[in-house]
């Protein structure tokens, strides 16, 4: 057996810093990790044009009466290693990229209340004005781990 090989995609040039317009974004998995949770969310680059996200989203959990106290903490999501934060482009009207949150739903003596979240207000890196999208995020002591954006690949038919 040969070891596997990685080649370079063809038209996998970066791309300019994408803009509100061109993203959408959806929470797509949610899955305990221990004691912890761990949601993943998808952007999608929408438009015609190639562009590129790098770095950490920031967070603002919203709750039935408004903005929740967080602290968002860049780096490792459920006790993991930190990723490192590249540079991702995303493909006209078919490119992802996601990033990972992950926080503590139960209650301890550190943080006994747990926020009601029912929505996460994302401005991804770089790009000017929040996309919101609906997600129960009950973070116990209101510190939540991200990740940075993160690569998604997606097979052509």
């Amino acid at each position: 057996n040969l070891p596997p090989t990685t080649q370079p995609v063809a038209g996998a040039a970066f791309g300019p810093i994408c803009t509100k317009s061109q993203l959408s974004l959806s929470q797509t998995s949610s899955t305990p990790k221990g004691g912890d949770l761990i949601a993943g969310y998808t952007v999608l680059n929408t438009s015609k044009s190639r562009c590129s996200l790098v770095g950490y989203p920031t967070l603002l959990i919203i709750g039935r009466l408004g903005p929740l106290p967080s602290h968002v903490t860049d780096g490792g999501v459920a006790g993991q290693k930190a990723f490192p934060a590249n540079q991702v482009t995303l493909a006209p009207k078919i490119g992802q990229a996601t990033f990972l949150m992950s926080w503590s739903p139960t209650p301890s003596a550190a943080a006994p209340s747990c926020a009601d979240g029912l929505e996460v207000d994302v401005t991804l890196p770089d790009v000017t004005g929040g996309i919101t999208a609906s997600s129960i995020v009950t973070a116990c002591g209101g510190v939540v781990n991200v990740s940075p954006m993160l690569p998604n690949v997606v097979a052509g038919s």
